[in-house]
């Protein structure tokens, strides 16, 4: 699992490897993925040119099964699926901790951990509450033990 951080801000390597791969060991896979942390201007252009969205938005997820990537090898060899990228903007981050009145660590957990499960296939704006429900557990499990209860809005 690669951790790239574009900014100047600091990220917790470790700590976001144990999340992402805490949600992969949660839902029973074993797959491969980058988290990367990237500066405002580049989340414009992603969501932008991606999602066709105006603005930044806090955390992007790219499946490898969209169009655009090629589709993933099997594991029956031993080799890895790579499931896939989550991008981070820590700034939007940042903002969002003040006005979500948690710590932006336990913000950035909560995109990595939002970011992985679209990766896993969750969709909250199709499934009824079940990426909402699945994610309030995985926050509960993991960041609670960084000292925070975060809600799930």
């Amino acid at each position: 699992m690669e951790v790239v951080n574009r900014t100047a801000e600091p990220v917790d390597e470790e700590w976001i490897r144990h999340l992402a791969t805490g949600v992969l060991n949660s839902e029973a896979q074993e797959c491969g993925l980058s988290v990367a942390f990237v500066q405002e201007p580049e989340m414009v252009r992603l969501n932008e040119t991606y999602r066709r969205l105006r603005g930044s938005t806090d955390v992007l997820s790219f499946p490898t099964e969209d169009e655009g990537w090629p589709e993933p090898e099997g594991s029956s060899e031993g080799d890895t699926v790579y499931l896939g990228d989550v991008v981070i903007c820590a700034a939007v981050g940042r903002d969002n901790a003040a006005v979500d009145g948690v710590s932006p660590e336990i913000e950035i957990g909560m995109l990595v951990i939002h970011g992985v499960l679209h990766l896993l296939g969750y969709d909250h704006e199709v499934d009824d509450g079940e990426m909402v429900r699945r994610e309030r557990e995985l926050r509960t499990h993991f960041l609670s033990q960084r000292g925070s209860s975060p809600s799930v809005d």
